[in-house]
């Protein structure tokens, strides 16, 4: 049954009797999996005893099981699984690329064995092109496929009309011969995958139709309503409408070309619309405009207490400083043009600072002048 096409391993057989019959194995049945991969099996009356610490025993093959397979057998066979790291791979997600030791290595049982599964490259494929034209135009898309594989073929499709053959070139281009509607779209393959792309409406007629979306205004604050204008050139008095605003939110359609929508969602979005001329039957898009949202700002009070009580260690720092030089110029006056020396000023600080205020009580009396300290020198200073 097994073909030659897989590898097969029987795992605690305890005689060759003929009589044995395999009552388990792994991968499970009806499982995809590559040509040379190892199965296990279990015939009946095994007795699963792991083998005495004194015999050696053969590390399974394990490379290009899937991971929980690997963990299942290292059980099965009485082995310790150790570490599992995860690389980038060509191949599909949870495939074991490498382990340590090696496969048929003879070591002890119980022996820590670890594996490394692999992590499937995921690859975007994007299509970019023209969105209008006339009757007879030529138009040309580009595909690009990121990141980059050798030998890629690439297949595009015009709908309607019929799918192309494949090809090596990333670049279409088609003649669009009548008036109408139609899709362009493209396909990546290559050895193990495939991507397919965006796919880009395009509306062929004889008037060229441009529509642009402006939004006002183009930063806003959350909560805060933005105003879009769509404007079609030439205009129809009977377009259609409909806004996209990625935020998760449906599309909106209108009659008017005028919009207003408030989001709930921060960060940059790009928002869409597309015009629906219904006498041609066109859906003329626009290009994306952004519209940033950001964080409510706080309230005045809010953001003024924010600010003092950031910085109240330097408010206290700069008062008492200031105070300490008062009195410091206070201590080291003299009487001056006989007149009677004053008594020393009796100063208290108390800083109250709750959240969002900042407050300084001075309490005492003052008898000397900021002046009489400043001029000090003999000097006139003012300021």
């Amino acid at each position: 049954m097994v073909g030659g096409l897989f590898t097969l391993t029987v795992v605690n057989r305890k005689s060759p009797s003929p009589q044995d019959v395999v009552v388990r194995q792994l991968p499970p049945p009806e499982t995809a999996a590559r040509p040379g991969a190892a199965i296990q099996i279990w015939l009946s009356g095994s007795a699963g005893a792991p083998p005495q610490a004194s015999e050696p025993v053969q590390v399974p093959d394990l490379v290009g099981q899937k991971g929980e397979w690997a963990a299942q057998i290292l059980k099965d066979r009485h082995f310790i699984q150790g570490a599992v790291e995860t690389k980038d791979s060509e191949e599909s997600n949870d495939i074991v690329l490498s382990q340590d030791p090696p496969a048929k290595t003879m070591v002890s049982p119980n022996t820590t064995v670890s594996f490394t599964v692999s992590r499937q490259i995921q690859r975007t494929l994007t299509l970019t092109g023209p969105s209008t034209g006339k009757p007879g135009d030529s138009l040309t898309f580009v595909a690009r496929l990121d990141p980059s594989f050798p030998s890629t073929q690439y297949q595009f499709s015009v709908v309607p009309g019929q799918s192309g053959p494949s090809s090596s070139s990333p670049v279409f281009t088609h003649t669009f011969d009548s008036d109408g509607n139609y899709e362009v779209s493209a396909l990546a393959a290559w050895d193990g995958g495939r991507a397919p792309s965006n796919a880009i409406p395009v509306t062929i007629h004889s008037t060229e139709y441009v529509l642009t979306l402006t939004p006002s205004p183009v930063q806003q604050f959350e909560g805060k309503p933005v105003e879009f204008r769509a404007d079609l050139e030439p205009p129809v008095e009977n377009a259609v409408y409909i806004f996209n605003f990625d935020d998760r939110t449906k599309p909106v359609s209108s009659n008017t070309p005028v919009v207003i929508h408030v989001y709930q969602l921060l960060g940059p979005h790009r928002t869409t619309v597309t015009a629906l001329i219904p006498d041609h039957k066109h859906r003329i898009p626009s290009s994306p405009t952004q519209v940033t949202i950001l964080p409510r700002p706080l309230p005045l009070g809010a953001a003024v207490g924010h600010w003092l009580n950031e910085r109240k260690p330097w408010i206290i720092g700069g008062v008492a400083l200031l105070l300490g030089g008062f009195l410091l110029g206070k201590l080291l006056s003299g009487p001056r043009n006989g007149k009677k020396i004053q008594p020393h000023a009796n100063i208290k600080l108390k800083a109250n600072i709750p959240l969002g205020t900042f407050t300084i009580r001075v309490q005492g009396r003052l008898w000397s002048r900021i002046e009489d300290l400043r001029a000090k020198n003999g000097r006139d200073h003012t300021s």
